[in-house]
């Protein structure tokens, strides 16, 4: 899924009718075409068992539009109008719609945003059935990805400069893909961020004395630090991490296709600077893989071409390398557009696949760029990986922060309310001038690990059960004011609240935990909070309020 082209994009999003780009990119000399067969019955079939609680966004979105919110397609936030976008097929789902949306993460991102919703062609069963179907286009060479975009509201196939745009329609058409739910994107294929595009041996730039760079030998090691691998060029440090069933062991997470051998299993060392400081070897990767994998709980048919869902893989520290010189839980934190470290970001939580949408601000350490920001701009999209080995990059997320050659491995963060940041995957790539990352849900598949990098207690450890109960009278006069206050136990950190009277957001001043109604005239109405925790585990509390001349005061 992708977001509409802003301002500040490029090429990669500029769609074109294929009669335009016959006119203007296709020659007499067409791209290496390599036959595709029309995805087999088992590729459609795992479309009648999608869940809501698993898969990718993908997954979840097309069993919501089959279920809870009929016609549903997608929402995403529009940072040029400032407002929360939701769409349906249907506009008796309007109200379900908005709903879904008030209880999602995109809600408590932006709290005074409005809500607008979209009528739109398709729902996102649609969109996803068209591509998975479509998927065999990426043995093309010219064809670059394939994404179900929920702001167009078509698939978009991302085509290179010169495709045969007449074979491509043809083949979406033999898949049967509705020509009228496709656009296409220039595009390029590759892009991969290894290697540094400046000598190891260059001195950083100018600096006090007293400071170090992403780029120096840096103890405790955080994430965003200069990794160089054995036989490659240099990469960044993505996060240090335990591994669960590995006990104490310290590991961190880089980019795959920076080891020795790119999306398989080696043992290849890893200095910290370009000084030879060794530090670990890989542990952890995995050949793309054959046949039916699984998502989260939901299963994808790779029998034609082998898949992966990240660019990731672990390295084991060093026996050598003391637990007092790796920090976990931590991301180097410099000036945006600087190298130069100024202090340090503590990961407190990882941000879920529900939570990952267009819009988002995220930012990006890398050893070449230092701190860049920007906005997810395509969730999910579906990539054809070229390299040593050939095969489908499943469900990569996009945004438009800059990166460059080196920041291959970096985190990808989004910032939090009190100043500490979730993490959501890592950096791999930056095909035409958009960037590309691996969610965390991804590498944890592929690797067939849980990993926990937060602090101060870990991203999965056990906080007592939140729960919410709204303390005030549920029988009241009519006409009088009234004041109801959320009693929250359990779950982790400091809180954030959200009320509602029958369904409308209202606004709270001062205490949010406190909700003083002025007059409460003289029809029942229903009471409810949203009660958010430092984990982002969420939970309703609801009060019915009967009001009538018959009772007392509040």
């Amino acid at each position: 899924m992708s977001r509409f082209a802003l301002p500040r994009l490029a090429a990669p999003l500029i769609v074109l009718t294929p009669c335009a780009l016959l006119i203007a990119a296709c020659g007499d000399d067409e791209p290496i075409r390599v036959e595709t067969e029309p995805p087999d019955v088992a590729a459609v079939m795992v479309q009648t068992d999608l869940r809501s609680d698993r898969g990718t966004i993908d997954d979840r979105w097309a069993a919501i539009s089959q279920t809870e919110v009929p016609g549903f397609a997608g929402f995403w936030y529009d940072p040029l109008a400032e407002e929360i976008v939701v769409a349906a097929t249907d506009p008796e789902s309007r109200e379900a719609a908005i709903a879904y949306a008030e209880r999602s993460a995109i809600r408590r991102d932006f709290p005074t945003s409005p809500i607008r919703f979209k009528p739109v062609d398709y729902d996102f069963l649609e969109l996803r059935t068209w591509k998975t179907s479509a998927r065999p286009l990426l043995r093309r060479s010219d064809v670059a990805y394939v994404d179900a975009d929920e702001v167009r509201n078509r698939i978009v196939v991302g085509v290179t400069s010169g495709a045969a745009m007449s074979q491509i329609d043809e083949e979406l058409r033999g898949f049967g893909v509705m020509g009228e739910g496709v656009d296409f994107a220039m595009s390029e294929r590759g892009g991969f961020n290894s290697g540094s595009v400046v000598s190891l041996d260059e001195s950083p730039p100018a600096r006090a004395p007293a400071s170090s760079t992403l780029r120096d030998k840096v103890r405790p090691t955080v994430g965003g630090l200069e990794i160089d691998p054995n036989l490659r060029g240099a990469c960044t440090l993505g996060i240090n991490t335990l591994v669960g069933g590995e006990g104490s062991d310290l590991f961190f997470a880089t980019a795959s296709h920076c080891s020795d051998t790119q999306w398989g299993d080696d043992t290849g060392w890893y200095e910290q600077d370009s000084g030879g400081s060794r530090i670990g070897r890989e542990s952890h990767d995995l050949a793309p893989q054959t046949g039916s994998l699984s998502f989260n709980g939901q299963t994808y048919n790779c029998t034609s071409t082998p898949c992966r869902f990240s660019d990731v893989s672990l390295v084991a520290y060093d026996d050598t390398i003391a637990s007092g010189d790796v920090d976990l839980g931590k991301i180097a934190f410099a000036y945006e557009n600087s190298i130069t470290i100024i202090g340090e970001q503590l990961v407190t939580a990882e941000r879920e696949l529900a939570d990952l949408y267009s819009g988002l601000r995220i930012e990006m350490v890398g050893k070449e760029s230092g701190r860049t920001k920007g906005d997810i701009t395509a969730t999910c999209i579906d990539w054809a990986a070229d390299g040593g080995v050939t095969f489908d990059l499943l469900c990569q997320y996009r945004g438009d922060y800059d990166a460059t050659f080196g920041d291959s491995g970096a985190p990808i963060y989004a910032l939090r309310p009190n100043a500490t940041v979730a993490l959501l995957g890592i950096h791999s790539a930056s095909p035409n001038d958009s960037s590309q990352f691996s969610t965390i849900a991804g590498v944890e598949e592929d690797l067939s690990v849980t990993l926990d990098f937060c602090i101060p207690s870990g991203c999965t450890a056990s906080a007592p059960a939140l729960d919410v109960d709204i303390d005030g009278p549920s029988s009241v006069l009519e006409w009088v004011d009234c004041t109801y206050t959320a009693d929250v136990t359990g779950g982790w950190g400091s809180y954030s609240y959200r009320w509602f009277i029958d369904d409308d957001s209202v606004t709270v001043d001062g205490d949010q935990e406190m909700l003083s109604i002025d007059d409460v005239g003289d029809d029942d109405f229903l009471l409810e909070v949203r009660v958010i925790d430092e984990l982002n585990t969420g939970k309703w509390g609801r009060l019915t309020v009967d009001v009538s001349p018959s009772h007392t005061g509040c």
